[in-house]
């Protein structure tokens, strides 16, 4: 390995003393008020504590403020007569402490320790400063104090090198100019050195007792001899070496540092019994959590260093607790849900406890014990719980990949599938930064299915009916069909139709749809009213007057709304109503004419096929006949036709019985008629009727055509054997009488004709 320039030794030398200050920084010092020999006093702290103490720059002021009386410290003149210590190399005294630390700090008090000679050169830099020149035409000085030192160093391989050191502060300053010699220079508190270099010159080193001075030059073309101005005479190398003194006391190999009451230190025989100081690197251990429950925690803990007796262990919070325990484990039972606590174990070492292995923990909420599903919606389920024992800050609930924090129930979760599945879990919990969550408890549920819409009813019959929907949103397994006024157990289907049979005629019946989830849950219904056809009525009979109606008629079976009535005049809706009776009148209508009422049986919206029947009603007859002579052998025969008469039809009759006519002629739209050829002079019966289903009443007239006069003369002659029986007047008269009866007989009123009896000689007639 080859040699360390300066610079990098002085870099060293500083890192060391940083990490010895930050190893040193946490230490814990005990002050002990027996008095011990130093071997019992270092073994008393190596079994309670660590180490006698050693003492730094940085821990010294601290330490011996609260000294009441001498004290031993860890350092003594050779650990070879050390029980507890010893060095390979035993020629090298006060080199170490007790801990092996080197020694890098002294603080004698003056005249101590009392030196015997110098066997080589020794420096302590603590804290340096430190400037550099490397100028190679200008002389280099390095100045070192201890503990604080300066040291001026300059690098020269052609002029003399000077160190001086002085102590206990020392200054570093180096010069970075290449073309100045090197020096150093150390100052102690008992001797001054000033060594140079040359490699051209010899090197001298001058010591004086208590102070001395060193003086080296370091030049290759000659050995570098060492003067020192002491009683004692030492030799160093080429390079800088630490300096190292060998103090001997009256040659006392049992030699140990006690600390007197304002820091300073002097020799004391070992053997001596008195105070002394201990120090102790404080014990970071860890806690381990390895089981944690809602009332318990079970833990474990790391084995401190020493001579530990047992361990204290501790739960501080709403319950605290104590117990002992030897094998670093322990279980603490009995504890509030959900509440903080700090667990403490300290390691009990001679008595005293050290610093404590710590741990904050949470213990679990207490479990919820039951989910009640209060209220199930399409969208929502809300849900409730009572609050479990011990404390809890907040609910989690969990479904899907959702969690939600809530400070209390109840709860209604939203924004859900309609007629999903879900699971909810619930935790207790405490800490919300960093939650600590109880065991879940679940509940499963289903959201409700949602409602069917477009619900319609067509194909509607008397026993039967097919209902249609459109399927909800979400998810459904099935549908319930329901209908009331039937007498059948619900329709469950998984289809979007069905055909619901079995109905009672002439009924109202409300159907249900409703969807379904796991076929269990039931979604909101949703409902449509509608009927099954009517039965046609039957018997239906219809009662004619001169201008009403009277319908009846009969309905086998069921319960109908209604009736409908409808009254047409040739084809034309004279009235359309509804009626609950079986049976209505019609008024006010016209006579004679031909009216058809119509009867459907109605259930809801739902028609019966109708029933019709025509009737007429009864003709009134005409008034005012009339029959004037056209002729001999025609008349015209005239009439008035009735009030309010649908038609004009009417049935004529001519009839004469002498002559054994009769016909009749129809008329239409008409009030007269021409009538003929007639006899002469006969008398006829003429007759109108108002013509409908029926006939009304006649209006008659009885009328003579015009006579077309004929005479007929008779002669009788007399038979009588009586003579001059028919001259008799008297006879005549009888004669004519009977003739006249005679002709009544026969022709009656029927034609118009006379009968004349011509008298005497001047034709007088006489009828």
């Amino acid at each position: 390995m080859g040699k360390l320039s300066f610079q990098v030794k002085i870099c060293i030398l500083s890192c060391w003393a940083l990490l010895l200050m930050c190893s040193v920084a946490s230490r814990e010092y005990f002050h002990q008020d027996q008095t011990l020999p130093w071997d019992n006093a270092r073994n008393h702290c190596q079994v309670c504590f660590k180490d006698l103490v050693t003492l730094t720059p940085d821990n010294i002021q601290a330490i011996a403020k609260d000294l009441t009386s001498d004290y031993w410290i860890g350092l003594r003149k050779s650990f070879s007569n050390s029980t507890g210590n010893s060095t390979s190399n035993s020629s090298m005294h006060w080199t170490h402490w007790a801990n092996k630390d080197p020694l890098t700090f002294q603080n004698w008090y003056p005249g101590w320790p009392k030196i015997a000679r110098v066997y080589g050169c020794r420096c302590s830099c603590i804290y340096s400063k430190m400037t550099t020149s490397h100028m190679t035409s200008a002389p280099s000085t390095m100045t070192t104090r201890t503990p604080y030192s300066e040291v001026t160093t300059s690098y020269d391989t052609s002029a003399p090198s000077t160190m001086t050191s002085e102590a206990p502060y020392s200054e570093m300053t180096t010069s970075d100019d290449p073309s100045a010699p090197f020096a150093i220079t150390l100052e102690a508190p008992y001797s001054e050195m000033t060594t140079s270099y040359d490699t051209s010159a010899p090197s001298t080193m001058t010591s004086e007792t208590p102070r001395s001075e060193m003086t080296t030059s370091d030049k290759t073309s000659a050995p570098p001899p060492m003067s020192t101005q002491t009683s004692e005479e030492a030799t160093c190398n080429s390079d800088i070496i630490p300096l190292v003194l060998n103090i001997d006391e009256d040659n006392d190999e049992d030699s140990c540092v006690a600390m007197l009451s304002f820091g300073a230190w002097v020799v004391r025989n070992c053997s001596e019994p008195l105070r002394f100081i201990c120090y102790e690197d404080p014990f970071i251990g860890k806690v381990n959590v390895t089981d944690l429950t809602s009332t318990s925690v079970s833990f474990t803990w790391l084995e401190a260093p020493g001579d530990i007796s047992h361990y204290r262990v501790e739960i501080q919070g709403d319950k605290n607790l104590t117990a002992n325990a030897t094998d670093m484990m322990h279980v603490f039972e009995n504890l509030t849900e959900g509440t903080p606590y700090v667990i403490k174990v300290f390691p009990v070492k001679c008595g005293r406890d050290l610093n404590p292995q710590q741990r904050h923990i949470h213990t679990l909420p207490n479990k919820i014990k039951s989910i009640d599903v209060v209220k199930v919606t399409e969208t929502s389920v809300f849900l409730n719980w009572s609050k479990p024992d011990g404390n809890v800050e907040f609910y989690q609930v969990e479904y899907l990949d959702k969690h939600l924090n809530i400070s209390t129930a109840p709860t209604n979760i939203t924004n859900l599938i309609p007629g999903s599945r879900y699971t909810f879990k619930v935790y207790s919990g405490i800490d919300k930064d960093n939650p600590k969550l109880s065991k879940a408890t679940d509940r499963a549920t289903y959201t409700k299915p949602g409602k069917v819409t477009n619900l319609k009813v067509s194909d509607s019959t008397k026993h039967s009916m097919l209902l249609q929907w459109d399927p909800p949103e979400g998810v459904y397994t099935g549908f319930w069909v329901m209908a009331v006024n039937h007498t059948k157990e619900p329709l469950l289907t998984d289809k979007k139709e069905i055909n619901v049979t079995g109905l009672p005629t002439c009924t109202e019946i409300t159907l249900s749809v409703v969807a379904l989830a796991n076929d269990t849950v039931e979604g909101d219904k949703v409902t449509v009213v509608s009927y099954t056809e009517p039965e046609p009525i039957s018997n239906l009979k219809l009662k004619a007057g001169f201008d009403s109606i009277h319908a009846s008629w009969e309905y086998p079976s069921g319960n109908c709304s209604f009736f409908n009535v409808t009254l047409c005049l040739y084809g034309q809706n004279q009235h359309v109503g509804n009626v609950t009776q079986q049976y209505t009148n019609f008024d006010t209508l016209k006579s004679a004419a031909e009216y058809t009422v119509t009867v459907s049986s109605i259930s809801g919206h739902i028609s019966s096929s109708p029933v019709s029947k025509t009737v007429f009603t009864l003709p009134r007859p005409p008034t005012n006949p009339n029959v004037t002579n056209l002729n001999a052998t025609h008349v015209n025969f005239t009439w008035t036709a009735p009030n309010n008469t649908a038609t004009a039809k009417y049935r004529v009759i001519v009839n004469s019985s002498f002559w054994g006519q009769n016909w009749t002629v129809s008329v239409k739209d008409e009030t007269s008629i021409i009538l003929g050829p007639l006899k002469s002079g006969t008398k006829y019966d003429f007759e109108v009727r108002t013509s409908a289903e029926s006939l009304s009443e006649p209006a008659s007239e009885i009328h003579y055509t015009v006579a077309d006069f004929r005479e007929i003369t008779l002669s009788m002659m007399c038979s009588s054997k009586e003579s001059l029986l028919c001259d008799r007047n008297g006879t005549k008269k009888h004669v004519f009488e009977e003739l006249t009866q005679h002709f009544h007989s026969v022709l009656g009123d029927n034609i118009n004709w006379t009968l004349a009896r011509m008298t005497g000689n001047s034709g007088t007639i006489e009828t």
